[in-house]
């Protein structure tokens, strides 16, 4: 989150060669070949994380997801987009992670629809608002400081 990709890659690959099947090493590796614009190489380490986990863990596929979308992989983003949307009628994810993967689509209007339900809801997700790299595609929208700042986070 710091930007430090160069040193966060260094540190993964540390970590990947002392165990090669630790999930979270492959997700966050995932995330930063993903801000290095590397965006197969940032699918392949969210499948391969989602793979080693053994679950269907929602903030996985969530990533896989994004991955996709910001890789302009629309129809694979939309499947799971669609698997997220059912989880969170069964009330397994928030509202948040659905706006999220909107903003990845560059469907903004759908996005910041879900946003105002994560802000009811009070949904957890938006603790990271400012800093997580989840929310870039939103942030140059200015609804998007417009919550930021209903929240209470300075600007």
């Amino acid at each position: 989150m710091a930007g430090r990709y160069d040193e966060a890659l260094a540190q993964l690959r540390e970590t990947l060669e002392m165990n090669p099947r630790f999930a979270p090493a492959h997700n966050r590796l995932g995330w930063a070949y993903l801000a290095e614009g590397r965006h197969e190489e940032a699918i392949r380490e969210f499948q391969m994380a989602i793979d080693l986990s053994g679950t269907d863990d929602p903030d996985l596929l969530l990533d896989l997801g994004f991955g996709y979308a910001i890789a302009h992989r629309r129809a694979e983003a939309t499947r799971i987009l669609a698997r997220l949307k059912g989880q969170h009628e069964r009330g397994l994810i928030p509202s948040g992670a659905i706006a999220i993967l909107y903003g990845a689509l560059g469907e903004r209007d759908n996005a910041f629809a879900w946003l105002e339900k994560a802000y009811e809801e009070r949904d957890p997700e938006l603790t990271y608002i400012k800093v997580g790299p989840r929310f870039e595609p939103l942030r140059h929208d200015v609804r998007f400081q417009q919550l930021v700042h209903r929240i209470g986070l300075p600007q």
